[in-house]
């Protein structure tokens, strides 16, 4: 957020509401569980180039 200039974040529901209310969700599940261990495949690829993206755009 502090990347994108956002200056204030009012939230109405704590991260242990949405969880508690969005448990029986299976997108939140699936989005939730490390690469390659959800119900769809999933793999990494590219790594070392996506960290240099990333390393190269916080050096601004």
């Amino acid at each position: 957020m502090q990347v994108a200039g956002i200056g204030c974040v009012v939230y109405a529901a704590s991260l242990a509401d949405s969880a508690r209310a969005l448990a029986a969700v299976p997108l939140r599940r699936e989005v939730g569980a490390p690469i390659g261990q959800g119900r769809i495949p999933a793999r990494q690829a590219l790594v070392a180039d996506a960290v240099a993206v990333l390393e190269r755009w916080a050096e601004g």
